[in-house]
């Protein structure tokens, strides 16, 4: 019955490390205008930036205090109407209100373009331009963009595990992110989000099994079985 009891703990733990170990905070970005800028608080977070371009490149704002290693990549949803022509390019405005200065482009043909799974939501994603690099105290901008602006993609910033919303917030986030993919609001069993309640259910279910099990036991007289 110990191995019921040590099985149960495993799957609690398995479960919870694995959905903090592949999170990402998934956001929904919306730009209506060129102008409008998506200002990212903290850069070292493991965020995930879901965007769809239409008519005009995204842009978004990072603000760095002290010394920082920014990683970075461009994906695509693997999804018919991806074009793997998506770029990047990463800027450092002058302090002094001069030209600005050019620290990378992420270029479309750099990509490598291979498809990988995300656990937590269930989907598959095209690798494109990454970048890592250490930058200095400053304000910065990446843009996205393709040749006609018209392209759905996802933007990885930051590589620090912490999930700062709540469940239910990442379910709702989730299901948006179903319909960016172009599928129905069901595909939402797809993600490894749904099962954890159940998991962690069955998990706490064999505790109290394996618990009241063993007080059954100890109240049994000795001799009496």
């Amino acid at each position: 019955m110990i191995s019921y009891m040590r099985f149960g703990i495993i799957v609690l733990f398995f479960c919870v490390g694995a959905y903090q170990a592949e999170a990402r905070v998934p956001n929904i970005v919306v730009q209506k205008a060129q102008s409008d800028i998506f200002f990212i608080e903290d850069p070292t977070l493991a965020q995930a930036f879901y965007g769809q371009l239409t008519d005009a490149p995204h842009t978004f704002q990072i603000t760095v205090q002290e010394p920082i290693t920014l990683s970075t990549q461009i994906l695509l949803p693997d999804i018919a109407s991806s074009k793997n022509n998506i770029s990047g390019i990463i800027i450092k405005e002058s302090p002094k209100g001069g030209r600005v200065i050019e620290i990378t482009r992420l270029a479309a043909k750099s990509g490598v373009w291979n498809t990988v799974y995300e656990p937590v939501g269930g989907d598959t994603y095209l690798q494109g331009p990454a970048f890592e690099q250490v930058l200095d105290p400053g304000v910065y901008r990446l843009e996205v963009h393709t040749p006609d602006n018209e392209e759905k993609y996802v933007l990885h910033i930051g590589n620090r595990d912490e999930m700062t919303i709540g469940y239910f917030e990442h379910l709702k986030r989730i299901l948006q992110i179903k319909l960016f993919f172009e599928k129905s609001h069901f595909a939402i069993i797809e993600s490894m989000l749904v099962y954890i309640p159940l998991v962690i259910l069955g998990g706490a279910g064999i505790i109290v099994w394996f618990i009241r099990r063993r007080k059954a036991r100890q109240a049994v007289p000795q001799g009496s079985e």
